[in-house]
């Protein structure tokens, strides 16, 4: 007994001797040991000639740990801390008190929280394997520049906070998430700006990429390279369209990736569509080089399952549609062939679907009873068109124009068609099949005749027959005008008849113009021909007669200051009937009179003028004598925005815009010239006169 206390006694001071031999000599540089080739993917790291620290606890109390120093060591010197299949549920709570702390192990225990270790600033390796961990909180790295190797493997972590995985953590070069309960994703391997050994995500439960972070890929950057291994996830549909959160949107950008290493193997992938566009760029890349990790086997479609995605020709990636698909057919996304599929064979169609897909489209609409070929909007994105075997008889020059966008297959074969549209001839097609359709031989078809002559020479258009009158059956390409007899008509009669059609034509639409516009054309007429009628003796007794509503206030203020203006300024003799006509004067009489003495007359259009039938009058009698029987002119001032009056004549004026409106500044010498070349113009007439009477 007394001999082997001895034995423990002398080995516990061996282990001290040592333990103060290691401690006073080693760095924490002389940990990074590792060769310059292996220096990326490094992990044995010699922490072995670091001494441990020595954990104070007590299983009671699992949360309650302190750490010990071994004999020889300050709290300065560098450490590791290694323990297994411990009770402690946390790691002790003094440690920032060891800043030197280069390695942390704990394998196989109870450990459920990780805290912050941002005062370790020297830490090298974290390891917490198979512990207790749910979470990783926001901060527990942060700026920890000197950390190369993070596994948290074989934990319960469901939730890993943003900013966890910063940029900042620029030694980073290993982490292992692996054997988790992940659901998703972040951006965390693809932002790391420097060359990394491996990033490891497998056997999570992650089906999707997300961005809670809203992390951006910096095109000014340098990302990686290195390898992400999502391996034994949930993901079912291929990731290239989930990157476009990233800002990864096109090939210039993806390119940044291309030396990366991705481990997508043994999911659940459905080999669709979605795999399409990530397979046609790297379509030939297996063949140059190969890696085990391309691998990838599909699981769905049932005749696709277990077949590597890689060697499988691109056209076997098609989704099925269901939207807009019709019913009981088959839609199906085809984007090698860039075209949408739409299988209707027969389903009993009597008329084309209403609706199918977005997309080129490639329609199967065969062996159905469909009897009118319409006009359908998706006809105009249709590159492929078989209703053969139907029961066809009319097809819409409608549905003509808009096959003729592009159509290259157009199938009519075994229908009941005894003519073709015209507008066929329009379609540029790479082939088209009309065989088995009862064609009628008349004169009025024979242009078929001389289309069939020019189709590709890969159709047999020998094979095409129409019935002759006389019930026998011909070539339909040899069914000319000779063989039918047909008469050549003179073309003289439908040009005539084009020709008396547009003269009619023209015809109906002057005599419209003339009974909608027949004020305006006869104001034209009465003020363009003839010059004034002014005798050689002048009688005219006022230069201008004003016609003003005088029950409106505001406009016989206006008018004064027009009689002011006109009579002061520019010495003309103005005839105002609220002025100058006596009392008891019959108004129409004195009116008439006084017009035949002016040689012009002014209106003062406004709104009351309009409504009042005996300005109307006014306006008649004044539009008589000075236009009609040419004795002077007639000049209309807007003082409202007039735009329509009942008489035609005034309405002519303002259609023709003949008026002078009352906010103009020139007005007065507007109207003041108007009547002073109405007095040169008879001075002019009054001379004619004399000279043909000395004549």
């Amino acid at each position: 007994m007394l001999f082997s206390l001895s034995l423990r006694l002398v080995f516990l001071i061996a282990i001290v001797l040592i333990s103060v031999s290691v401690g006073t000599s080693v760095t924490v540089e002389d940990v990074l040991q590792c060769s310059v080739d292996d220096m990326i993917c490094c992990i044995n790291m010699r922490e072995d000639r670091l001494p441990n620290l020595i954990l104070n606890y007590d299983c009671s109390q699992p949360d309650n740990v302190t750490l010990l120093l071994p004999p020889g060591t300050n709290k300065t010197s560098p450490f590791r801390l290694f323990f297994s299949n411990l009770c402690i549920t946390r790691l002790p709570e003094d440690i920032c008190d060891y800043p030197n702390i280069a390695s942390i192990r704990a394998v196989t225990g109870k450990i459920e929280t990780i805290p912050r270790l941002s005062c370790l600033k020297n830490l090298i390796a974290l390891v917490l394997f198979d512990e207790e961990i749910k979470s990783v909180e926001t901060g527990v790295f942060f700026g920890l520049e000197r950390l190369r190797y993070i596994n948290l493997a074989y934990n319960k972590i469901h939730t890993i906070e943003p900013g966890v995985f910063s940029e900042d953590l620029h030694g980073l070069m290993r982490v292992h998430l692996d054997y988790n309960e992940l659901t998703a994703s972040e951006a965390w391997p693809i932002r790391i700006t420097h060359e990394f050994c491996v990033f490891g995500l497998s056997h999570n439960k992650i089906s999707h990429l997300s961005n809670e972070e809203n992390w951006l890929v910096d095109e000014s950057k340098h990302y990686g390279p290195g390898m992400v291994g999502f391996s034994h996830n949930l993901f079912t549909t291929w990731v290239l369209e989930e990157l476009k959160i990233y800002g990864i949107r096109d090939r210039k950008i993806s390119g940044t990736f291309d030396n990366w290493g991705f481990d997508f193997r043994h999911n659940k992938w459905i080999c669709d569509c979605n795999f399409h566009e990530f397979l046609h760029l790297s379509s030939n890349l297996y063949m140059v080089i190969w890696r085990y990790y391309f691998n990838v086997l599909c699981d769905s479609p049932a005749h696709l399952k277990g077949k590597q995605a890689l060697r499988l020709p691109l056209d076997a990636f098609v989704c099925n549609v269901t939207n807009k698909c019709p019913q009981d057919c088959l839609c199906q996304d085809q984007p090698e062939k860039k075209q949408m599929l739409v299988d209707c064979r027969g389903r009993n169609l009597t008329r084309l679907p209403s609706t199918v897909p977005d997309g080129n489209l490639k329609l199967l609409f065969g062996d159905n009873s469909i009897t009118y070929l319409e006009a359908v909007g998706y006809l105009q994105r249709t590159k492929y068109l078989d209703v053969s075997r139907n029961n066809i008889k009319i097809i819409a020059p409608s549905a003509i124009d808009l096959l003729q966008n592009g159509v290259a297959f157009l199938g009519l074969s075994d229908n009941r068609l005894e003519f073709l549209p015209k507008k066929i001839q329009n379609i540029h097609y790479s082939k088209l099949d009309i065989n088995r359709n009862p064609f009628v031989c008349c004169c009025s078809s024979t242009w078929m005749s001389l289309w069939l002559r020019y189709q590709p020479r890969n159709y047999n258009v020998t094979d095409i027959t129409c019935l002759m009158p006389a019930g026998n059956t011909v070539q339909l390409v040899r069914a000319d005008k000779t063989l039918l007899n047909c008469q050549i008509r003179s073309p003289f009669p439908k040009i005539f008849s084009a020709l008396f059609g547009t003269f009619a034509v023209i015809f109906v639409l002057l005599v419209a113009l003339v009974v909608v516009f027949r004020y305006e054309l006869m104001h034209l007429l009465h003020t363009g021909a003839k010059k004034l009628k002014r005798t050689s003796d002048d009688d005219s007794e006022y230069d201008l007669f004003v016609s003003v509503d005088g029950e409106s206030e505001s406009d016989r203020v206006w008018s004064k200051k027009l009689l002011n203006e006109l009579e002061q300024n520019h010495n003309l003799r103005l005839y105002f009937p609220l002025r100058d006509m006596d009392p008891g004067t019959v108004i129409t009489d004195e009116v008439i009179k006084t017009l035949q003495r002016s040689r012009a007359a002014v209106i003062v259009l406004s709104s009351s003028y309009v409504d009042n039938p005996s300005k109307m009058f006014e306006f008649t009698e004044t539009y008589n004598i000075m236009v009609k029987q040419r004795r002077g002119r007639v000049i209309v001032a807007r003082l409202d925005n007039v735009t329509k009056a009942t008489n035609g004549y005034l309405n002519a004026f303002l259609r023709l815009k003949k008026y002078i409106d009352a906010d103009n500044c020139d007005l007065f010498e507007k109207i003041a010239h108007e009547v002073q070349e109405g007095k040169s113009q008879n001075s002019r007439s009054r001379s004619v006169s004399q000279v043909e009477i000395m004549a």
